[in-house]
């Protein structure tokens, strides 16, 4: 049988349709600012601490299942640029969280072999001044649910980040966005369901260390290294 699919109604809506003609909002902090393109979110922003919460989003898929058949769904996208981090003077970048927040619900109906399942991701990918970052970490979001006659519902919550951190000296970074989830559901009264509510970017900066600094270090390790020859003479 061939599968029946089932079609979003906007690819991500409004998210990650990346405008020709950017409006740029700028939000300056201690150590950084932080940019975001406010024709790729058209939600509500918030700023907590260092973490910065694009809300509202509404971005869903629903894959019904039929007695004989398999419905699907899905979603793929991307928004270049959509944020961009600039370091203060005197600080560098040191690591950026993509965080994703929503919901999911997958129906099992009763017919043998039934079952609701999702994988997707959302995360994104950093064009620093030192090179191109890209997250170390899934960020997925995956579900498979196969015992028949059963429901779960609840909460996803996914981060990505990249792995170690950005490299030292890191002053500015780019981000660009990308989420895609496909969903399946077979058998009569089988559903499920994904929703992204809310992404958010956690941004961590370190103060660049002064000139002074590295020198200080160098005549420190060079002074114990003349220590231990010394003690190594008087030994000898």
């Amino acid at each position: 049988m061939k599968p029946t699919h089932i079609a979003l109604a906007a690819i991500l809506g409004t998210l990650l349709a990346t405008s020709a003609h950017a409006a740029v909002q700028t939000v300056n902090t201690t150590g950084y600012s932080f940019s975001y393109d406010t024709d790729v979110w058209d939600g509500l922003v918030t700023q907590v601490g260092n973490t910065f919460t694009f809300s509202s989003l509404d971005i869903q898929g629903i894959a019904l299942g039929g007695n004989t058949s398999i419905g699907t769904a899905s979603f793929e996208g991307s928004a270049l640029a959509a944020v961009t981090i600039t370091a203060a003077a005197g600080y560098q970048i040191a690591q950026i969280f993509t965080n994703s927040v929503g919901s999911s619900t997958f129906n099992v109906g009763n017919k043998t072999n039934s079952y609701a399942s999702v994988v997707g991701y959302v995360g994104s990918e950093w064009n620093t001044n030192k090179g191109v970052a890209s997250p170390g970490s899934s960020g997925a979001l995956n579900g498979l649910y196969e015992v028949a006659g059963s429901s779960t519902a609840g909460a996803f919550n996914s981060t990505s980040s990249v792995i170690g951190g950005f490299a030292s000296g890191t002053t500015s970074a780019v981000g660009n966005l990308y989420a895609w989830a496909n969903l399946a559901a077979f058998g009569k009264n089988s559903k499920a369901q994904l929703q992204i509510d809310s992404i958010s970017y956690s941004v961590n900066v370190t103060p660049v260390p002064e000139p002074e600094t590295y020198s200080m270090l160098l005549a420190g390790i060079g002074l114990v290294g003349a220590a231990a020859r010394r003690r190594k003479g008087k030994q000898a």
